[in-house]
């Protein structure tokens, strides 16, 4: 089975960021216009390029390069890549659910999946994976846990994966899952405390390679009240009954009990360790920006997931960057879409272990300080596939910057590609984009294609600090995340300017 796991990662539900990082790693090589190689071999001999690259080997340059992440600081100083309603290949109301849909995000980079698991139907049948009161299909929980055990082991990294269980399945029926799980996962499942280490510091390092559990926990006193769990906001005419969880489930919740967030709980101290504050988009975004100080603190001390408000049927995803910037680490997304909540999270975690340290400010450090300037050269387009049918259209490159202090966008003029080949467009634009902002360790950059108007067709998403200077090609994805095989070839310079 693992071998079929291995072989999903090239599979065509991969999202193909990684030719950006690794671009020499590509089996297939773009296919360059004749200006942009003029271009270049005009550069060398104008002595602007203080080494002459070929063209070929400005292909193989990484536009963006990760650094190799510390993996010794507690759990709760680092941003996780999540998915929500992990088991979904669809919408949320009547999409199919499916064990691949865990190859495909485990294999992509995630390290925190969901199950939300029932009973099964009928006496004495195993428990089983679905999306309560819609109209997807289920699945058996034994074959979502043999999943993910596969797409572990098929994966190329060994950071710890977590695993958010909803569970709906009654107290007598927790030790299935219990035995389903061990059985599964076997020495990979987090089972107890690791042995020789300090609980308040618990490090990724010394969860390699394992499974931890995200298990409910209700604390015995409940007067401040608890908020409502992701089913009932999925379907508040339902009324949900509050779920106990067995003391053999609940001891599998070794390092993240999750609990949902009662009144007053950002100014808590939890008698608990490893607590995790399991908390919707909706209830989040009602405490910004006033909160946001008290937020930051908190998600130093506790692990935190925000899960998406319940209208979003369609599988649309909130916005990321909101919830890091206030200090939480597992923020759930659809994966079904390459969307701009997707983009930036790939633009985060891709070249990673899929963990990503916080930056200082939200570690109690002190905020980046100065001025950046930035300067991008915006060169011209090669092999840009045809949008549709049509053989003559109009192209123009927009960018965006993603900033703490607000959004910037900037773009070019059109540029009318006629008669165009089956190979694809070509375009130059030889346009400038110039900002100055202040330092931001949470800033990311977005070029998209369009066909003139706002709906992007190719994108290109990174963040800010691992943005490579100098001329590069960007490898452009689709809107499914799939590489175009176009690139555009841009100039980047960025520079204090304090």
């Amino acid at each position: 089975m693992a071998d079929l796991a291995a072989s999903s990662i090239n599979s065509r539900n991969r999202f193909q960021t990684v030719v950006n990082f690794e671009p020499n790693n590509s089996a297939d090589r773009p296919k360059l216009s004749h200006e942009i190689t003029y271009f270049l071999s005009m550069q060398g001999e104008a002595g602007y390029l203080s080494y002459f690259y070929s063209p070929d080997e400005l292909l193989n340059l990484p536009v963006v390069i990760a650094p190799a992440y510390d993996d010794s600081l507690p759990l709760a100083y680092y941003f996780v890549s999540t998915s929500h309603n992990t088991y979904l290949l669809g919408d949320q109301l009547w999409g199919s659910a499916s064990t691949s849909s865990y190859t495909h995000v485990i294999t992509n980079g995630a390290h925190c999946v969901e199950i939300d698991v029932w009973p099964g139907k009928g006496d004495g049948a195993e428990p089983i994976v679905t999306h309560g009161w819609t109209l997807t299909r289920d699945i058996p929980f034994r074959d979502v846990c043999s999943a993910i055990n596969d797409a572990v082991e098929a994966r190329t990294d060994d950071w710890p994966l977590f695993v958010s269980l909803e569970c709906h399945v009654p107290v007598d029926g927790q030790q299935a899952l219990v035995n389903i799980m061990k059985e599964m996962w076997s020495d990979k499942l987090v089972a107890s405390a690791v042995e020789g280490v300090d609980e308040t510091s618990v490090a990724p390092r010394e969860l390699k390679g394992k499974i931890v559990m995200m298990i409910e926990y209700y604390p015995q006193k409940q007067d401040e009240g608890i908020g409502i769990s992701e089913s009932e906001e999925a379907s508040e005419s339902q009324k949900v009954p509050t779920v106990k969880i067995s003391e053999s489930l609940a001891e599998l919740g070794v390092y993240a009990r999750s609990m949902k967030p009662g009144k007053n709980w950002l100014k808590q101290e939890l008698e608990k360790l490893h607590i995790l504050i399991n908390i919707s988009e909706s209830a989040l975004i009602g405490l910004l920006p006033h909160a946001l100080a008290d937020l930051i603190s908190n998600g130093q001390r506790y692990l935190r997931r925000v899960y998406p408000r319940g209208s979003r049927i369609l599988s649309g995803n909130l916005d990321p960057l909101r919830c890091w910037r206030a200090g939480a680490h597992f923020v759930a997304l659809n994966w079904q879409d390459f969307d701009l909540g997707m983009q930036l999270n790939e633009a985060l975690f891709a070249g990673s272990g899929g963990w990503v340290p916080k930056p200082p400010s939200l570690l109690g450090g002190r905020k980046a300080e100065g001025r950046v300037g930035l300067s991008l050269d915006i060169i011209g387009l090669s092999s840009f596939p045809h949008p549709g049918d049509e053989r003559d259209f109009s192209l123009r490159v927009r960018v965006y910057l993603y900033h703490a202090a607000g959004d910037r966008e900037w773009k070019s003029k059109s540029v009318r590609c006629k008669k165009v080949p089956d190979t694809g467009a070509d375009a130059m634009f030889n346009e400038r984009c110039v900002w100055a902002f202040d330092a931001d360790d949470l800033a990311f950059l977005r070029v998209v294609v369009t066909e003139g108007g706002d709906e992007p067709l190719a994108v290109f998403c990174a963040r800010m600090h691992y943005i490579q200077q100098g001329y590069r090609f960007i490898r452009l994805l689709n809107m499914e995340g799939k590489d175009t095989l176009s690139t555009l070839l841009i100039k980047t310079a960025i520079t204090d300017v304090s």
